[in-house]
């Protein structure tokens, strides 16, 4: 079954390259890294770098750069993160 719901794109920086995140507003369609090539580096932030604002983000899309966030700068705490939604196409 395909989605029938709006899809963003989202790119986000992270420490192994550029990623891209596909959602609709019931859950993440895709997250893949963009860069075939880079080099590591565990300082770069995760952060959005173009697609949609702090303020405009589905949930899904929410939870998933938070999820980055933790699994790449407080891994410690991953087991405790909220997973994003994935959408129900997928599962399906």
């Amino acid at each position: 079954m395909a989605c029938r719901n709006e899809n963003v794109q989202l790119i986000v920086s992270s420490p192994i390259g550029d990623i891209c995140i596909v959602s609709c507003t019931s859950g993440l369609h895709s997250v893949s890294r963009m860069n075939a090539n880079f080099a590591p580096q565990e300082n770069i932030p995760v952060v959005i770098k173009s697609g949609l604002s702090h303020e405009e983000l589905w949930p899904p899309v929410a939870d998933a750069v938070k999820w980055l966030r933790i699994y790449f700068h407080r891994p410690k705490e991953i087991e405790n993160a909220i997973r994003p939604a994935l959408c129900a196409t997928l599962i399906a």
